[in-house]
């Protein structure tokens, strides 16, 4: 817990443009959405790694107020989709996201922790693994996913695929405690930092599904198989929390 904890406050500007288009007669249309932003923090709120209060646990996550930051960024969608009447359809979503949360007072001392060998002055610098550029912790750079779907008269089949750019900077907290646990036999070993590093090729999930509707006269019945994670990527958004494996899933819907 932190009873000094801050409210954190901001400032939001956002400029985008959406514009649709039609190709011949209904045969594609769709449209783009463009949007650029900047967004200010006072008083940031960070879930931060370490020695905090050692009657509760010898590490943890804590919230802290850590300064001034910014985060400016571009998103970008992109619909598209042919005659819904045609016999063959089909259905495009794409969308990218950049952005670079940085922050504007690296040095700024937001607390200390409870070290055995005496508490250390926490600031920005102190606890990052990579400062290039001062990009924040636990954020990915780019991301992005597209999803394509055919459809012809009753059945349907999709596919999905989610990016995430290479984490690059996290608490250094964790490369303390890898290195801990690593030399005290009686604690399980800690994989964080190699998690983290796994990663740092870039993160690709894969989804699929496949559908069918029966047209029963007045009543609709549609059996489909919907399978996440389709190559069982073993992976993590953020050290030690690891994400669901493939998942495949059957579902019946019947409408009356």
């Amino acid at each position: 817990p932190n009873p000094d904890l801050q409210p954190e406050t901001s400032a939001n500007t956002e400029l985008g443009i959406k514009q649709g288009y039609k190709i011949g007669d209904d045969l594609i249309y769709g449209y783009f959405d463009l949007a650029g932003f900047v967004q200010n923090y006072e008083n940031t709120i960070e879930y931060l790694f370490g020695i905090w209060d050692q009657t509760v646990a010898p590490y943890g996550f804590k919230f802290l107020n850590t300064g001034s930051t910014r985060v400016r960024g571009v998103d970008i969608s992109w619909v598209a989709s042919t005659n819904p009447k045609a016999s063959w359809q089909l259905t495009l979503l794409a969308g990218y996201t950049y952005v670079v949360p940085v922050s504007l007072q690296p040095d700024y001392v937001y607390g200390f922790d409870n070290a055995p060998a005496g508490p250390n002055a926490l600031s920005y610098n102190s606890t990052s693994i990579d400062t290039t550029d001062y990009l924040l912790k636990y954020r990915y750079k780019h991301s992005g996913k597209i999803d394509v779907q055919l459809s012809h008269k009753g059945f349907s089949v999709g596919y999905s695929m989610r990016f995430f750019s290479k984490m690059q900077n996290i608490d250094s907290a964790f490369v303390l405690l890898e290195d801990l646990t690593a030399a005290v036999p009686i604690f399980p070993n800690f994989y964080g930092v190699d998690y983290w590093q796994n990663s740092q090729s870039g993160i690709f999930i894969h989804d699929f599904r496949a559908s069918y509707t029966f047209n029963l006269k007045e009543r609709e019945l549609r059996v489909a198989v919907v399978i996440d994670n389709l190559l069982n990527k073993e992976y993590a958004l953020r050290p030690s929390k690891i994400e669901a494996p493939r998942k495949s899933a059957i579902q019946i819907v019947y409408k009356f």
